[in-house]
């Protein structure tokens, strides 16, 4: 099975704003990051440390630039940050985090967006969370990398956001995946989306379940409607999608009935999907990301099964696509995901009217 990687052309300015290690020296003598709160001479000497860097976000010198990124990054990566620490340095950059956002020049919006992803609090969130519809694809994909941040900030540090305003971003989300028009964007959202996910702390289950649930749905759409220039990357993507669901449902332990039924549900419309095209003479090719998306939809609607207390046996359909018999798969497919509105899946009709939309091209 492939391994996801592909560049992503159009978002080559982030390469080094979202990867680069941050910076560390500079940072010793600033207050400790686990605190509960901080005196105003503290928060001072924040000011100033945040300020001189956010000057040089602002500039035209690409390296200095760049250097006061890593900067900013490096005290909010630091172990135990607290959220007073993220709320002391919000109000130390919000304002002028804002307005270099909303610049025309896209390195300067992205090196913004990135830091205000890693403060990850609500204030910072609604900045990015604009920002996800600009006319700038570029820009769309930092504000998208910025979220996954505050997902991933949240998930391994303390929230300095609540459960509500988190189920907000996905909400969000599930909203920009399907609206968004550039594959490799939308791609971005579907990762953004999978740390919403995977958030395992306690009072943000909503926010996590919606986000599963969401992606499913969201990520099979823009598969049925994918255009012959997007298919590539939307085919990464739905298998990028389901190597998640394969993770989680075939782990040991329980997963919620919600997350069962969502990856039953987009592994059935994926097959419906696939099988249509198959019927209509393009089979999917035995080595590929189609191949590799049979054979993942199949897995997961078998361990759905498992994990909402009953049983499904696989048709063999990696089998079928081996063998290039169409007439076979679409049979085959049919059976297995027409059914997947009976126990134990018992799928909602929604659901269930994509897969009859998808086995019949619409």
């Amino acid at each position: 099975m492939r391994r996801i990687t592909r560049s992503l052309p159009a978002v080559l300015t982030l390469a080094a704003c979202v990867l680069a290690t941050p910076a560390l020296g500079q940072i010793d003598t600033l207050p400790t990051p686990d605190k509960t709160s901080y005196s105003q001479a503290e928060k001072q000497e924040l000011q100033a440390f945040v300020s001189a860097r956010l000057d040089l976000i602002g500039g035209s010198d690409a390296p200095a630039r760049e250097k006061a990124r890593r900067e900013l990054l490096a005290p909010l990566g630091r172990p135990g940050v607290s959220v007073a620490f993220r709320r002391a340095f919000r109000e130390a950059s919000l304002d002028q985090l804002g307005t270099l956002a909303a610049s025309t020049d896209d390195a300067v919006a992205i090196n913004a967006l990135v830091v205000l992803g890693e403060i990850a609090d609500d204030q910072a969130r609604q900045i990015v969370q604009r920002h996800t519809a600009d006319e700038r694809v570029a820009v769309r994909y930092a504000s998208i990398a910025a979220m996954t941040r505050t997902f991933r900030a949240i998930d391994q540090t303390s929230p300095a956001i609540d459960a509500g305003r988190v189920t907000e971003m996905v909400r969000h989300l599930t909203d920009r995946l399907e609206a968004e028009p550039d594959a490799s964007v939308a791609d971005a959202i579907v990762r953004s989306l999978l740390a919403a996910a995977s958030i395992d702390r306690d009072g943000f289950a909503t926010p996590a379940t919606i986000a599963t649930t969401g992606l499913g749905a969201g990520v099979g759409a823009r598969l049925r409607a994918a255009e012959d220039t997007d298919r590539q990357v939307t085919l990464m993507t739905a298998v990028r999608a389901a190597e998640a669901f394969a993770g989680r449902l075939a782990a040991a332990g329980t997963v919620s009935p919600e997350a069962a039924r969502a990856g039953a549900g987009f592994a059935g419309e994926v097959l419906a999907h696939l099988a249509y095209r198959a019927r209509e003479g393009d089979m999917p090719a035995a080595d590929g990301w189609e191949a590799d998306l049979v054979t993942l939809s199949e897995r997961n609607i078998v361990f759905a099964a498992l994990k909402l207390g009953g049983r499904i046996t696989a048709p063999g359909l990696p089998a079928l696509v081996e063998s290039g018999d169409a007439s076979g798969f679409y049979t085959a497919v049919s059976e297995l995901v027409l059914g997947l509105n009976a126990k134990p899946c018992d799928l909602p009709q929604e659901d269930m009217q994509r897969i009859r939309d998808a086995l019949a091209g619409k």
